[in-house]
């Protein structure tokens, strides 16, 4: 389970709450003001003052960027993005070459 150390209208937990919800990860979030204080949050980590702060279990993860390379890591990294170099033609490639741009449109002028 991931617990998530939040505050509220925070887009950063929001974004955080949302990646593991979307993948489907049993988590819990505790809002600065009701469920801890600031001098709560310094002592679990010292000298902090922004959130989100990110356990799963008891491993300290960090905050946004951490959590998605721990979710991410060893996976494919150019998996979903249509980025980099030749991304957009392959994407376009999707058949032979020698079946692509056969059909046959009859509303070209010639």
């Amino acid at each position: 389970m991931f617990f998530i150390y939040a505050a509220p209208n925070s887009k950063a937990c929001d974004k955080a709450e949302f990646l593991l919800y979307t993948m489907g990860y049993n988590y819990r979030i505790y809002l600065y003001g009701i469920d801890y204080t600031l001098n709560q949050l310094q002592r679990l980590i010292p000298g902090t003052n922004t959130v989100p702060h990110i356990y799963h279990g008891t491993k300290y993860i960090g905050g946004i960027k951490e959590l998605y390379e721990y979710l991410y890591e060893g996976q494919d990294s150019d998996r979903g993005r249509l980025s980099g170099s030749g991304a957009t033609k392959s994407v376009f490639n999707l058949f032979p070459q020698n079946e692509q741009n056969t059909s046959n449109n009859s509303t070209r002028k010639e």
